[in-house]
């Protein structure tokens, strides 16, 4: 909607796995000091706040509040993630390594394409299968906030589900 080069988008929606990459490390060394579960629950705390704030996202909001959630997505993700695969990896034998290895990002593409497949859902019902033109836009938006929400909402109930897998 803002018409921005493909490369200036890229720089913008880098800055997440950036700030993921960066504080992974930090997130699990903090989750084996504190309860894992904790920490992974206040990253996918974190993952909500930043979807909820995307929702707001419109013709007008400027770059860097984009980038900013970005940041807050990706601190989220490092705090949810590294915790998570950590604990994950820490209750299985070390001959079954490979395979929950294997089951943690099978788990991981399973979500990505469960919202994606939620997304697309979403944009098929409002805007139809047509090229998304200028006067899409405000569909265009509806679409992108629906999906933003739903995802929120799943990532409340992720919230439960890791509180209420136990201490480690």
């Amino acid at each position: 909607i803002q018409a921005l080069s493909p490369a200036y988008a890229g720089i913008v929606l880098i800055a997440g796995p950036a700030v993921q990459a960066g504080f992974s490390p930090f997130a699990g060394r903090l989750s084996d000091r504190v309860e894992a579960r904790l920490v992974a629950t206040a990253g996918m705390g974190l993952c909500v706040v930043g979807l909820v704030m995307l929702v707001v996202v419109g013709a007008g909001t400027p770059v860097w509040y984009v980038a900013a959630v970005q940041c807050v997505l990706g601190l989220g993700f490092a705090f949810f993630a590294s915790p998570n695969t950590s604990t994950i990896m820490g209750s299985v034998e070390r001959r079954f390594l490979g395979a929950a290895a294997a089951a943690v990002a099978v788990m991981r593409s399973i979500g990505m394409s469960v919202s994606m497949g939620i997304t697309a859902l979403v944009f098929a019902l409002i805007i139809g299968r047509r090229e998304i033109l200028p006067a899409d836009y405000p569909a265009f938006l509806l679409s992108m906030r629906i999906s933003l929400v739903v995802c929120a909402v799943l990532c409340v109930v992720g919230i439960g589900a890791s509180l209420a897998r136990g201490r480690a």
